[in-house]
């Protein structure tokens, strides 16, 4: 995916990503300009100058440009070139039709459906709204609400599938779950799917890349676990995620646990639920960024916050001596301090310390006095330890 979009005062970005990626998260601060970007390459901002390119150049074209963000279809231009295949955003205020109830929202977007549309029937299963196929559009709840409009958009049949927090009033068990089904969904029938979201944890999970924006600028592009090291260094986000990979440890009679067990170069990590991934270890390489598929294992990756992380100078993985049943060997790679002074009524004084296991990337928030008295530094062997995910 290629895009170069300019909207005076506001956006000033540009990307280049490979075009294997399926699914791309839009990360930033609060006002860095995130859903106005997905706005302009949508189509919907019409002072925006846009050069888009969704698949790659030896993909099959598109006849004409479509912008579906209504379940309705209408052609839209941007400097007098159309946008490139269909397009559907979805709003975090779902934008329904209340004239008619939710099985007619569904039926307009059927009427309009491009050769990538789910059933009705597919899509309600998949966002988990079957049951609300007869309700009104005012009877239903935010979640409802956004459940209905994501299944309107999958029947319309998008090329390229963009979602401005519009899972955002889900509970975190409901939105994976759809994420899951969305992912799954996009990647069989080809559809390039972009989120924005504040939750940097169902970023990290689901997206195969990532894209920084600050200040209406593109700050980093590439892998997630590359943009999460370069966010991390940089001090832009407060609770850095980390994703470790894995072969899934298959269930077995010795383990009557309902946890999921994740063998990390030789290191069990336990879980309450991984996503799997079809992709070799996925690094923080700039140049590997692309994603590949390992034939012979199932994989899985968890994510992990810093604040979840603590860091052990006592280095005997195998040795129970701590209720926190993760505990993975590591490296100190660096200390990443505040570049602002903490306020001084704040008792604790914290630093980010970014840890390497292998080819992976894992961070730790920590109390400057427990770097003072652990003697941490770059190069130190150490033991990251973190609870059940």
């Amino acid at each position: 995916m290629e895009f170069n979009v300019s909207l005076e005062n506001r956006i000033s970005a540009k990307a280049a990503l490979p075009y294997s990626m399926q699914v791309l998260g839009i990360t930033g601060p609060s006002g860095a300009g995130k859903s106005s970007l997905l706005r302009a390459l949508a189509g919907f901002e019409q002072e925006a100058s846009v050069s888009v390119n969704w698949f790659a150049e030896d993909a099959k074209p598109i006849a004409s440009a479509t912008v579906n963000a209504h379940s309705e279809t209408e052609e839209m231009k941007v400097n007098s070139a159309p946008i490139r295949g269909r397009v559907g955003l979805v709003f975090q205020q779902p934008m329904l039709f209340p004239h008619v109830n939710v099985k007619g929202n569904l039926a307009l977007a059927e009427r309009h459906a491009g050769s990538k549309a789910l059933t009705v029937e597919h899509a309600i299963a998949g966002c988990e709204c079957k049951h609300l196929l007869h309700k009104s559009i005012d009877s239903l709840s935010g979640g409802e609400a956004q459940r209905v409009a994501l299944a309107r958009a999958l029947v319309n049949g998008p090329d390229v599938l963009m979602l401005d927090e519009s899972l955002s009033a889900l509970d975190a068990t409901l939105r994976s779950k759809i994420l899951r089904f969305l992912v799954k969904t996009c990647g069989q029938l080809n559809i390039k799917l972009i989120m924005v979201s504040h939750d940097v944890q169902d970023l990290a999970l689901f997206c195969d890349g990532l894209i920084s924006v600050v200040d209406g600028a593109v700050e980093a592009t590439g892998s997630v676990a590359y943009v999460m090291a370069k966010i991390a260094s940089q001090g832009s986000i407060e609770n850095p995620c980390a994703i470790l990979e894995g072969e899934i440890i298959k269930n077995s009679d010795d383990f009557p646990h309902p946890f999921t067990r994740l063998n990390v170069s030789g290191n069990i990590l336990y879980a309450k639920a991984t996503v799997q991934c079809d992709s070799k270890l996925n690094t923080n390489n700039k140049d590997e960024q692309g994603l590949s598929t390992d034939q012979h294992h199932q994989r899985g990756k968890i994510a992990v916050f810093a604040s979840e992380v603590s860091i052990d100078t006592n280095t005997q993985v195998n040795v129970p001596s701590s209720s926190i049943l993760n505990a993975l060997p590591c490296e100190v790679v660096e200390i990443y301090h505040p570049e602002t002074p903490q306020s001084e009524n704040q008792q604790l004084q914290t630093a980010i310390v970014m840890l390497s296991h292998g080819n992976q990337a894992l961070y730790a928030r920590v109390s400057t006095l427990s770097i003072e008295r652990l003697k941490l530094e770059p190069g130190l062997s150490v033991v990251a330890r973190f609870k059940l995910q």
